[in-house]
């Protein structure tokens, strides 16, 4: 065989012995070229991209999920079926992992969405010694330091040069 004069450089491999036939046989392979947008593109990966894709390949986890719940119903009822099958798929997973079923979790709102009790209303002068007290131990007029600082020790000390 001839080899073409192109300016791309192609590259012979020697195929195995087909039928008892030559064993030097070559045939003429395309082109060994690397990835044109991995030479053209620069090598720092813009963030949105990325999230972009991961976000896509969750989605089309969920609707592989959803698909295969619906194909298990057997085409039942739309909201009712799907939704016991997703939480035996649960359940399922979470025996397979051997932790404790998170259902219970799930049925109570997270405690950032509880509502706190009602607050009362206190003076400033209340929250000021509530809050003194638990740093401090106060007692009258007296003001003992929890944490182990004494008065003396909180003023700038003054040295005295003669």
């Amino acid at each position: 065989m001839q080899q073409r004069s192109n300016r791309r450089s192609c590259s012979y491999i020697p195929l195995g012995v087909h039928n008892n036939a030559e064993k030097s046989l070559c045939t003429e392979v395309a082109p060994a070229r690397k990835n044109k947008r991995s030479i053209t593109t620069s090598p720092i990966v813009n963030i949105n991209v990325v999230e972009r894709r991961l976000f896509n390949l969750e989605l089309e986890k969920q609707q592989l999920r959803a698909k295969n719940l619906s194909e298990n119903t057997g085409g039942g009822s739309p909201n009712g079926g799907a939704y016991l099958d997703a939480k035996k798929g649960v359940r399922e997973q979470d025996q397979y992992q051997g932790g404790p079923s998170k259902e219970l979790d799930r049925l109570q709102p997270p405690p950032s969405m509880k509502k706190s009790p009602p607050r009362k209303k206190k003076s400033l002068k209340d929250l000021i010694y509530e809050t003194n007290k638990t740093f401090y131990q106060v007692d009258s007029n007296k003001v003992k330091y929890k944490v182990g600082l004494s008065k003396k020790q909180l003023l700038p000390s003054k040295t005295v040069d003669n």
